[in-house]
């Protein structure tokens, strides 16, 4: 009780301050300052302001001093250019571009409409895709091996480490290159030199190895890599078209000499 008392003799101490809500009803409070209290008209919270000698003193009730005057805002005329009498006329972008039409050129457009200041960049031409190498001859065609009788009965296969080095590279090769390329037409590693050197997986096991004369080279190339298989005259083109399923590898048949 005593704590009740202390605070309604404060408030009674305090000068009644006069507090306008945003409504525009004013009232007087002997409230504390910066303390939030409702308006007595809408209930709204309003702030109680610092008190000053103009908001408080013995002013009768329902009395509110005057607000201040506002303060007039100053007008700032909005810039004019005038051209000096040796200087030419500004071109206008209104007069250059009028209304729905669509300058050409992008910003070189704008700034060669208005003034000639940057000349037009010509547009690039679009690069044209590489075509695709076309199967011809060319003058270094591969040697020739010794030919074998197309008659012969079996086809032994040889050590490929008895091969020039050169050889055994080249067959190593074009090997990778025809297995990478999934089909059932492939090159015999084990082929005696001057045979046909194409392997058909989809003949039987006894007649996969082809027993002809090699007549003709198909030429494989990926990226800088070109190997040689020698294949007879019914193998030349069948193992060249198994290039044509990628863009990777090409091939080219040549005859050889």
């Amino acid at each position: 009780m005593a704590g009740t008392a202390s605070r309604a003799v404060q408030a009674a101490s305090r000068p009644p301050v006069w507090v306008e809500c945003r409504c525009g009803h004013t009232w007087q409070s002997r409230a504390k300052d910066r303390m939030t209290i409702r308006c007595p008209d809408c209930g709204t919270g309003q702030r109680v302001p610092h008190r000053t000698p103009e908001n408080t003193g013995p002013s009768p009730e329902g009395y509110l001093p005057p607000p201040p005057p506002p303060r007039a805002a100053r007008a700032r005329p909005a810039p004019v250019w005038e051209p000096d009498d040796d200087e030419p006329e500004r071109p206008s972008l209104a007069r250059a571009f009028p209304l729905g039409s669509t300058p050409r050129g992008g910003l070189a457009g704008f700034l060669a409409a208005l003034g000639g200041r940057a000349p037009a960049a010509p547009v690039p031409a679009r690069r044209a895709a590489a075509p695709r190498p076309v199967r011809q001859a060319v003058p270094n065609t591969p040697a020739v091996f010794p030919t074998v009788p197309a008659g012969a009965a079996t086809v032994q296969p040889i050590d490929p480490q008895t091969l020039p080095e050169r050889d055994l590279r080249r067959r190593d090769d074009v090997g990778q290159m025809v297995r990478s390329l999934g089909t059932s037409l492939l090159v015999w590693f084990n082929q005696p030199p001057g045979l046909c050197e194409a392997l058909d997986t989809t003949q039987p096991r006894d007649a996969q190895r082809c027993r002809s004369t090699a007549t003709h080279a198909v030429r494989f190339r990926r990226d800088v890599t070109e190997a040689d298989a020698y294949t007879c005259p019914a193998h030349a083109r069948p193992l060249a078209s198994t290039a044509d399923r990628t863009p990777y590898i090409t091939a080219t048949v040549y005859p050889l000499r």
